[in-house]
């Protein structure tokens, strides 16, 4: 039985001790009440990834059906060829795509942890969107702090979510901007934290775009939520998991028309080894 028990001292007269006052207070209908409400929770999400899951592949598949219709008709034409040639694949191509970054949503993280440099990993995912930073005139600062040492992550997968986060970032800027960068300890450290090794470092990617309505703030992570036309609402979806597989935290803070800063905090070292992968942390 869950019991909560609730204490305070009782006192007399000119503030004498006279013993305590102990009340128990049964649970169990408040922990069934919550567990309720978690399963319904749950069926609201399985509800919303489903409705997103069909709005996604309907389009593609509309797409196939109709050139299925007009296949024995029309296939001696080669101007239909031509398009059936170019319209399908990428169509089959986009629902495999769907599907692929559902099961890496759904199916256990296996990351191989090794220490990593975090502004040399940023520095890859802005040689990667170099380009486009030029083409849309958006000027990028660097805020590095020095006294940050390695991490200890999965670089592959981290390298995954950063490029989400500055892809989105550079959506939200489409006639220039400022992207900035940092790497810094966390906020929230401690002098306890710091001495028992638990140090976390923080990796913000802010934008000054057009910032994201205060109604979305609390969907942006949920699969299939996007304010982008066209977009699959993934991308922050698989960013929370990765960032989550590291033993970290992901948050933003936005208004709209005054920008976009997507702040993820990471511990040093992680607490376990990788279920798979070798991870030898003595070199």
């Amino acid at each position: 039985m869950p019991v909560e028990l609730s204490a305070a001292p009782l006192r007399g007269g000119e503030s004498k001790e006279l013993g305590v006052i102990g009340v128990f207070r049964d649970l169990t209908r408040v922990r069934q009440l919550e567990d309720r409400l978690r399963r319904s929770d749950r069926l609201a999400a399985i509800g919303e990834l489903a409705a997103g899951l069909a709005h996604e592949i309907k389009n593609p598949l509309t797409s196939l059906l109709t050139f299925s219709r007009h296949l024995a008709r029309r296939f001696e034409d080669p101007d239909f060829r031509q398009k059936f040639l170019s319209v399908v694949p990428r169509e089959l191509e986009r629902i495999n795509t769907i599907v692929e970054r559902l099961l890496e949503l759904a199916r256990p993280a296996r990351l191989t942890f090794k220490p990593l440099r975090l502004p040399a990993l940023l520095e890859r995912v802005l040689e990667l969107y170099g380009d486009r930073l030029e083409a849309q005139s958006i000027r990028v600062v660097r805020d590095w702090r020095r006294d940050v040492p390695v991490v200890w992550v999965d670089q592959e997968a981290l390298y995954r979510a950063l490029v989400n986060l500055v892809a989105n970032a550079l959506d939200a800027m489409p006639r220039g901007g400022r992207l900035t960068l940092r790497v810094a300890w966390s906020d929230a450290e401690t002098l306890a934290s710091a001495r028992a090794g638990t140090r976390r470092v923080a990796v913000e990617v802010e934008d000054s775009g057009t910032g994201i309505e205060p109604a979305d703030l609390d969907r942006i992570f949920n699969p299939f939520f996007s304010t982008k036309e066209g977009g699959t609402g993934l991308g922050l979806a698989l960013t929370q998991k990765i960032v989550e597989d590291h033993g970290g935290s992901i948050d933003v803070r936005s208004g709209l028309g005054a920008g976009a800063l997507f702040r993820i905090v990471l511990p040093l070292m992680p607490d376990a080894p990788p279920d798979a992968g070798h991870d030898d942390r003595r070199g």
